[in-house]
Formats: structure tokens, sequence, C-alpha cells
């Protein structure tokens, strides 16, 4: 059938070249309303936002016909980012999805080098920015599983094919990738 309106089966980016994750969805476009909430969530540390937030992941997750899900896993932030926000967002937000489908969160995936902001890079450098940024640990329990990976904003995909790379490569069967928005 034809993919609804807010799927992104076929962005212009995914159709470029292979994902190491299987799907990507979003809750809707990063503009308006939702991107003023997401700023006032991400920068101005309204953390209070997050259930609002995670209640629209919940919804989306609802519409698609998704495997059951293993595990949780939010893309990490640098603890040094982490240390200047206060908290990671996408942490936040999965463990609202957590606890509304009853699926365990896994935080092995780690963020070991402090990238440049994203936002700031065009995308060709945004791919190389992030190469070997991730690491898993205590991966033994990832084998063979199917992950729903989680965080904020989706724009080129980099941060989060990056992460499914990491979890690809440590024996992970499949990614599934859900975000608030997509840029």
């Amino acid at each position: 059938g034809k993919p609804e309106e807010n799927s992104f089966d076929e962005c212009h980016n995914c159709t470029e070249k292979a994902h190491y994750f299987l799907e990507a969805r979003a809750y809707g476009y990063y503009a308006g309303v939702l991107k003023e909430l997401i700023y006032e969530f991400k920068y101005r540390g309204n953390q209070e936002i997050s259930k609002l937030l995670g209640d629209m992941l919940l919804k989306t997750l609802n519409t698609l016909s998704w495997p059951t899900f293993d595990y949780i896993v939010p893309v990490p932030l640098h603890p040094k980012r982490e240390r200047e926000r206060g908290f990671n967002q996408a942490l936040l937000l999965s463990k609202a999805i957590s606890f509304g489908i009853g699926i365990p969160l896994h935080r092995g995936l780690k963020r070991i080098v402090n990238t440049e902001h994203q936002t700031l890079l065009d995308k060709s450098r945004r791919g190389k920015n992030l190469q070997g940024a991730f690491e898993i640990r205590e991966g033994r329990g990832l084998m063979g599983k199917t992950i729903l990976l989680v965080d904020d904003v989706y724009t080129t995909g980099a941060t989060v094919d990056e992460c499914a790379k990491s979890l690809k490569g440590i024996g992970v069967q499949r990614v599934f990738v859900l975000t608030v928005a997509r840029g």
C-alpha cells in the first residue's frame, strides 16, 4: 500500500543510501508548535514536557505494525553534554515509552566522542562527525534482539544510523527508530 502522509519511507534521505536501521517514524514535522515544545523541553529544561512528547510517541507506535521490541534504547548524549543540559532528552522520552508499553530500557549504548553539534554541520559532514562516536557496554543481552531506538529529532538520520550501526555490530538483529519530529 501507499505509505501514509507522515511516514518517511520515501524521504530523499532513505532512498539515497541503505541504513543500518529498518524503518524510522516520527510523530510529526519539526515545525510550529512541535518545534517550540521540543525547544522548551531540550534547551529550557522543562522536563514536564517529556510526558506530553512521550504520549505522542506512544500514539505513533500504536499506528505502526512494528514487531514487539525486546528493549528500548535511548540515543545517548556525551556525559559532558548531559552535565551541561542536566538531563538526556532521549532518555526521558524512552522512559515514558518504556512505562507506556512495559518494555525495558537498555542503557548500554554510550557516546564516547563529544562530537560537534550536528545542527551546525552540513549534511556531508554530519556522518563523518559521528564515526566511532558510540560504543556498546554490557551488550551481551542484545544479541539477536529487536530494538526500538529513540531520539527527539530525526534530521538527516546520521545520528540514529551510527547508533544502529553500533548495535548491529554487536549482533542486534533489528533496529527501528522512533522520534518526536523529523526535520
